[in-house]
């Protein structure tokens, strides 16, 4: 065991996140490939991204509100293990929608005993002045792995096949899991804080509690906007780009990839989410984060005008809109742990958690059905009125910061 001081700690967990989230959006790159190969319609892609969503939806509440009572290191262990396990047999096995559909679900699950179970071993780790950081840090490096998935199966499926995609993924499954045992101290029982998992009927109390509590409720639904344009996007640019080449020769003589342009827009959103992180710790934090969303809410305007524009005019939207959606993951996270009761935090954490990835399963589902109800009719267009879908995104996260400011001055206290 590695006795760690808190940045390297902080460090390390953000690497394990990164290598655990090389299963994220692996299917986002190879779509183009299942789509020509299983003759699977848009909506059953969009399914086959937002199936993994599903599966963590369905045991994030329980999962993470079991960080309260067991300790979340074993939590992890065990998730990283399925993790790889499901990208090993997807790569073994797949071979039409509905295995695949099953083993995706699965690599959601795992993923929910990794992403808030990990945050909170982090923030327990830490001492308090070094949390708001921890938090940004960590929750920064989403960016990291859900975009290198995307960048790294496109290579691969491009040199070797589809398949091999998804053996790089649980190798990084494993390497998360190794890492995290090497580094992070178990957690130690005390009189406070039982061991064993907590009664059913004690978990819903804490969910009402949690309810109860306005201002992490309001950083809550403000996290659901930003996982409905983060996810849909990223789940549909590298189909989009690949359709866009196919009629563009400007694009297709482009020297990135579309999954090079994924992964690199992804890339960008972590300086984005780290300054807007600690910038929201110094100044008004809902003030910040509106303005943010705005601007936001702007660009996915024009984004989804500029399908029959220049493509590199195109490409600069592209950018542009990965740094003010994801841009404002991390401060969004940090506002909802400040805003969080101790004898709750958990359950917080879990249904912050599920809110956000509930918005990954229906936009990009809902991306993908009005793809499949427009094409027809609208050809080209039919993009536009897909790119038009995420901006409901911008337009929830800015009523939640709104909540979350009028809910501060009602109470007089400090918004940040």
């Amino acid at each position: 065991m590695i006795d760690l001081k808190p940045l390297p700690l902080i460090l390390c967990l953000a690497v394990s996140l990164a290598l655990s989230l090389l299963n994220f959006l692996t299917i986002a790159a190879v779509l183009p490939d299942l789509i020509q190969q299983w003759d699977l319609s848009k909506t059953q892609a969009g399914w086959l991204v937002s199936v993994y969503f599903a599966g963590y939806m369905s045991s994030i509440l329980f999962v993470a509100s079991l960080t309260d009572r067991i300790d979340p290191r074993r939590i992890y262990l065990i998730a990283a293990f399925l993790g790889g396990i499901s990208s090993l047999s997807l790569a073994l096995f797949a071979n039409g929608f509905w295995l695949t559909m099953v083993l995706r679900f699965l690599g959601g699950v795992a993923f929910s005993g990794i992403y808030m179970p990990g945050l909170r071993a982090l923030s327990d780790a830490l001492p308090p002045a070094q949390r708001n950081r921890g938090i940004v840090y960590y929750t920064s490096c989403f960016a990291l792995g859900s975009g290198f998935s995307i960048f790294a199966a496109g290579r691969i499926a491009a040199v070797l096949d589809w398949r091999w995609a998804f053996v790089f993924a649980a190798l990084g499954s494993f390497l998360a899991m190794g890492l995290v045992a090497s580094v992070l101290r178990p957690r130690v029982a005390t009189p406070g804080r039982a061991m064993a998992a907590p009664a059913a009927p004690a978990q819903w109390m804490a969910y009402r509690q949690v309810w109860k509590n306005r201002k992490a409720v309001a950083y809550i639904l403000a996290m659901f906007g930003v996982g409905w344009e983060v996810f849909a996007f990223r789940s549909w640019v590298v189909t989009y780009l690949t359709e866009r080449q196919s009629i563009d020769p400007v694009a297709l003589g482009f020297w990135l990839s579309p999954a090079d342009i994924a992964f690199s827009s992804a890339l960008i959103g972590i300086p984005a989410s780290v300054w807007i992180g600690e910038w929201a710790a110094r100044v008004d934090r809902e003030t910040l984060l509106i303005g943010t969303a705005m601007i936001s809410l702007v660009l996915d305007i024009l984004l989804a005008f500029s399908v029959s524009w220049p493509f590199e005019f195109m490409l600069c939207l592209c950018y542009a809109f990965s740094l003010t959606s994801f841009g404002r993951s991390a401060a969004t996270t940090a506002g909802m742990m400040q805003a969080a009761e101790d004898k709750v935090r958990g359950a917080t954490m879990a249904a912050h958690s599920f809110v956000a990835f509930l918005a990954g399963i229906l936009s990009p589902l809902m991306l993908g059905l009005v793809l499949d109800m427009s094409a027809l009719a609208l050809g080209r267009v039919s993009w536009t009125i897909g790119f038009l879908s995420i901006a409901a995104g911008s337009l929830i996260s800015i009523s939640g910061y709104v909540m979350a400011r009028r809910v501060s001055a009602n109470a007089g206290g400090s918004t940040t």
